[in-house]
């Protein structure tokens, strides 16, 4: 049976189209197997990708060890040395194929039941799968057609999403037939083989301790359909994307000490600088401090004609950094993406922001209606934002039932290069402009 090649509307829901994502076409649930690395041709520019990829990666390793310590996992927890393992990627998304595929995705699950006795296929390759007719039982004597059993089976210990799966001991896999004697209750339905009338659950129990992820008792796999609110949920962070200032990690905590003024110490008061300026200053001085690392270094750069206060200076700035790491225990990221929006660290005099106030503040009638929908809202003001770049980004994917319980840690699973080798991950990026 060939997998369907139909367009389908990823650009109505972007971050449904990650890895592992499930969607519904023709009455199918299909998965995302890959999606394609998009470019700089067919997206647009994310101006300070350093800091893009540090909001990230904290985040991706927040919930993903969150879920090993919670579920007492045997994976191996993410350090701060596996930012350099971590990628982020373009979207492609192309309407021709004369550009190329934006990703690949398959049906899953593949099991199927005829409408008419029942007979149960699975599929145990790829041969077998081609020769698969939808509409044609193989049953003798029958006429019906196959439909998807849109199951699969979800340990709530390690996590894991199994499909469905059974092989009579003594005639394998080719005279199988479902029980549903209760069509509402999944874990109940049972799975038969016709030749012996040897019954088994739908539902398998789950083997972590084989697969080396727990060392917790087995458990017998949770049946979840599919089709009812998915078993791969993308996560998706959003950011404010900001002029790239240079090659220091610590651009935030930059930021944050710009809104704080605690930087004015080190340029003189007459200067005038403005807020941009001196983050530009506060960054050359620690590049200048990262490339030349080395007292040997230093000194081969002073002989060069650079000026060595330009290290001193840089010595301090970088004390300071800590220091405001240490009183400023938090994630500031968002915050200085709401001084970013209000333009505190910006000199753009073709896109200022403006004041709903200054647009009504000439008629009497407007400016009444304005101060009561604040005041009903809870809002002290409005603001016109005319240019915000934005980047929405799909860091991974919670596995399995979507719970609500605070008292739970989801399955958190990063995008993974590749299955087999777990080493480096990525997040799926979309940058995009707004107002």
């Amino acid at each position: 049976m060939d997998d369907f090649r139909v367009p389908f509307a990823a650009y109505s829901a972007l971050f449904r189209a990650v890895n592992n994502s499930m969607f519904i076409n023709d009455n199918l649930s299909n998965k995302i197997v890959w999606m394609s690395n998009g470019n700089k041709e067919v997206n647009m520019e994310i101006f300070n990708e350093k800091r893009l990829k540090s909001i990230l990666f904290k985040e991706i390793k927040s919930l993903y060890n969150d879920r090993i310590n919670f579920h007492d996992l045997n994976l191996a927890r993410l350090g701060e040395g596996d930012i350099n393992n971590f990628l982020i990627e373009r979207f492609y998304l192309v309407e021709d194929n004369d550009y190329g595929y934006s990703g690949l995705y398959e049906i899953f699950p593949k099991t199927f039941r005829c409408e008419k006795c029942n007979d149960f296929r699975i599929f145990q390759n790829e041969k077998e799968w081609a020769e698969f007719d939808v509409n044609k039982c193989r049953v003798s004597g029958c006429d019906g057609s196959y439909t998807q059993v849109p199951f699969v089976g979800f340990c709530e210990t390690c996590g894991e999403i199994s499909s469905i799966f059974h092989n009579c001991e003594n005639h394998g896999h080719e005279h199988l037939k479902l029980i549903r004697k209760d069509i509402n209750a999944p874990g109940t339905w049972k799975i038969r083989c016709t030749e012996c009338n040897n019954e088994m659950d739908m539902m398998n129990f789950c083997n972590h301790r084989k697969h080396a992820l727990s060392d917790k008792d087995i458990r017998k796999l949770k049946p979840i359909n599919v089709n009812q609110g998915g078993i791969f949920r993308s996560i998706v962070k959003t950011t404010i994307d900001i002029a790239d200032y240079g090659e220091s990690k610590d651009i935030d905590i930059i930021l944050l000490g710009a809104y704080l003024h605690y930087w004015d110490k080190y340029f003189d008061e007459e200067s005038d600088l403005s807020d941009e300026e001196i983050i530009e200053d506060v960054v050359y001085y620690l590049d200048m401090l990262e490339k030349y690392s080395s007292e040997r270094d230093r000194r081969k750069a002073v002989r060069r004609g650079i000026n060595p206060e330009v290290f001193e200076e840089g010595e301090k700035i970088k004390k300071d950094v800590d220091n405001l790491k240490e009183e400023y225990d938090f994630s500031y990221s968002e915050l200085n993406d709401y001084f970013i929006l209000k333009k505190r660290f910006s000199e753009d005099e073709e896109n200022q922001n403006i004041n709903f106030y200054d647009i009504v503040k000439d008629n009497e009638k407007s400016l009444k209606e304005y101060v009561k929908f604040k005041r009903e809202i809870g809002i002290e003001e409005i603001t016109y934002i005319p240019d915000i770049h934005i980047i929405s980004s799909s860091i991974g994917v919670i596995k399995g039932i979507n719970r609500s319980d605070e008292n739970i840690v989801p399955h958190f699973e990063p995008h993974w290069k590749s299955q087999k080798d777990k080493d480096t991950f990525r997040a799926f990026s979309f940058p995009f402009e707004t107002e």
